[in-house]
């Protein structure tokens, strides 16, 4: 599957240059009902899930992507307001997870000491996976990664581009200052990459590609 994940453009570079990616960890998301989507009304299952989650935030990081490259919020709110970069990835569909969107909080029986094994292990997955109906134009795929497999720095986690996750695309916003060159000298000998300026399309509400190159030197 072809995923999109979208940056500002000083990150992005970086992140091509150095071929990683920034994982994200439990307690630095950006929704306060991630994780904790489900009715927590009852205390013993808010405790519940303040325990899971803790068992979680040391362990376990997050790779967000979009299956959408195309819409302006996108760009909006995680490309910088159009100058940022979105890179577009091949991904194994069986890698990734994705996200439902529901109006209402499900209620959740990760606190029923009386599920079992298969019904609590498929509460935590809902758990992990469930979000508020408004950020369904996010259009997001999960993949849930061991933070033993990354390396910090400055304080963050990194993921080096493991097989299977492969760069196809940086698409550069149409606000950017960035040259086509400076893209090009960041992917280096990575092959099969596309290099691209987006635009908004002139009779609809999305980003779509710049057919004219010589409008981007």
């Amino acid at each position: 599957m072809r995923v999109y994940h979208f940056v500002n453009a000083e990150f992005g570079l970086d992140d091509i240059r150095n071929r990683h990616i920034k994982v994200s960890t439990i307690g630095n998301l950006n929704d306060p009902f991630d994780l904790a989507g489900a009715q927590l009304g009852d205390r013993a299952l808010r405790q519940a899930y303040e325990d899971m989650i803790r068992s979680f935030e040391d362990q376990v990081g997050i790779l967000c992507f979009s299956r959408r490259r195309d819409n302006p919020l996108q760009w909006a709110h995680y490309a910088d307001r159009h100058r940022g970069i979105c890179l577009g990835f091949d991904i194994a569909d069986k890698d990734l997870l994705r996200v439902q969107y529901v109006s209402r909080r499900p209620k959740s029986i990760i606190g029923d000491r009386h599920a079992d094994t298969a019904l609590r292990e498929r509460a935590v997955l809902n758990a992990l996976l469930t979000k508020f109906s408004h950020w369904r134009y996010e259009h997001e795929e999960r993949a849930f990664i061991s933070l033993s497999t990354t390396y910090k720095r400055d304080g963050l986690h990194f993921l080096r581009f493991p097989a299977g996750m492969d760069l196809r695309e940086v698409l550069v916003g149409y606000k950017s200052s960035l040259s086509k060159a400076e893209v090009e000298q960041a992917v280096g000998d990575l092959s099969n990459v596309a290099i691209r300026k987006v635009r908004p399309a002139f009779a609809s509400f999305r980003i779509v590609y710049q057919q004219k190159k010589e409008l981007w030197g």
